[in-house]
């Protein structure tokens, strides 16, 4: 009798495991690890690549074997028929070139793999720090509007005792629900951010520590400059060239003749006849613009890789100009900005008779202006620079 009660509340034990390692919060990388494994799009390049290594494979082999007869009967002869068996080839050479092309197309389908990971890495980190930004503009809401309602707390008490009016209170409560309504569009943008890393994770909810930056630091631009010249993307437009170079040699080798070999039995006129048959394919007509075709297609690679690489250099350079400012923007305000105690000294202020409520409201308000262009310094700062370290990203 006490089996049964042991495994249910066992499979219970289970069962709130398992949900508690659904719902577990994990670390702004390991979230983008998990989103850029469990990708469509990204999933979806690579298959796409691996059926175009495939059906290149397919068309690296040799024909099939070709089995021909005939019967031949006339008056006053005895009937004739005869069975041939043939296997052709291409110019030996031409597999071994073609098989060159397949291993460059396959190397161009994992950076383009690459480049896919890459992107929906950078996209979901975008949002994070998004969310992040979001979720410190939230908390400095909140604890505003947790001051205001101690102070209308006690205004209201003043009010009932007859020492303030109900002047004091109405303008107390108009700031508390100005500052509900910014609390509540917050929100509604951290839900969006929310949604997005959703949808980028094939559907799937996925928890998100998005309390605080990931620390990473402004390196020289000659390290982004060099990280860049390394790039997934760069590597591609080379696998590009190298692929259309190959695929010239491949249409060289194509030009030349192909064979064929073959096993031939015949009757005739009682007499049995065996032989080998031979044959070549001169290709006077067919393939003459093969080779061109490949060599224009690397000219057209190389133009597209140098135009590649300066695009990216040229981003990357006007990107860390524009970090590096609001680096140093952030280092002159911070002292000043972040004086996390204001709100509390304006508040002792008031009690101790020293400021009244209009001159306390407006006090807030320039705190919180301070402080929401500090985040939104901050946050293009932080967006920057995640954008600048996209490619120490292990994808």
């Amino acid at each position: 009798m006490n089996k049964p009660i042991i495994l249910y509340i066992f499979s219970g034990i289970c069962v709130l495991a398992s949900l508690s390692g659904s719902a577990q919060t994990l670390s702004q990388r390991e979230a983008i690890a998990r989103i850029v494994a469990n990708n469509a799009g990204v999933k979806g390049i690579q298959a796409s690549g691996n059926a175009d290594v495939l059906s290149l494979q397919n068309d690296n082999t040799l024909p099939d074997p070709e089995v021909s007869g005939g019967y031949l009967f006339g008056d006053g002869t005895d009937n004739r028929w005869e069975l041939e068996v043939s296997q052709g080839f291409a110019w030996p050479g031409l597999y071994g070139a073609q098989k060159k092309v397949i291993g460059s197309v396959s190397a161009a389908n994992e950076e383009r793999r690459r480049v896919a990971a890459l992107t929906v890495a950078g996209q979901a980190r975008q949002q994070m720090v998004r969310g992040t930004y979001l979720t410190q503009h939230l908390s400095l809401l909140e604890r505003l509007k947790a001051n205001m309602d101690s102070l209308a707390h006690s205004i209201e008490y003043g009010y009932n005792k007859g020492e303030l009016t109900l002047l004091d209170l109405k303008k107390v409560r108009f700031e508390i629900f100005r500052l509900d309504t910014q609390i509540a569009q917050v929100r509604s943008e951290r839900q969006k951010v929310e949604s997005a890393l959703t949808a980028l994770n094939n559907g799937e909810n996925i928890a998100v520590d998005m309390t605080q930056y990931d620390v990473e630091p402004l390196n020289a631009l000659s390290y982004y400059l060099d990280k860049a010249r390394q790039s997934p993307e760069i590597a591609l437009s080379d696998r590009a060239i190298e692929t259309a170079r190959l695929e010239g040699e491949a249409a060289r080798m194509g030009r030349l003749p192909s064979l064929s070999l073959g096993y031939k039995h015949s009757i005739e006129d009682g007499h049995s006849f065996n032989g080998v048959t031979a044959g070549i394919s001169v290709p006077v007509f067919s393939g003459r613009k093969a080779r061109q075709a490949a060599q224009a297609r690397q000219t057209a690679a190389e133009y597209d890789r140098a135009q590649t690489a300066n695009d990216i250099e040229t981003q990357v350079s006007a990107l860390y100009d524009q970090t590096l400012r609001q680096q140093d923007l952030l280092k002159h305000f911070s002292p000043v900005v972040l004086d996390d105690e204001y709100p509390e000294l304006l508040l002792m202020a008031y009690h101790g008779g020293e400021t009244n409520v209009i001159t306390l409201i407006q006090e807030m308000n320039y705190y919180l202006q301070a402080r929401q262009e500090y985040l939104e310094a901050d946050y293009a700062y932080r967006a920057g620079l995640a954008s600048l370290n996209r490619y120490d990203l292990p994808f």
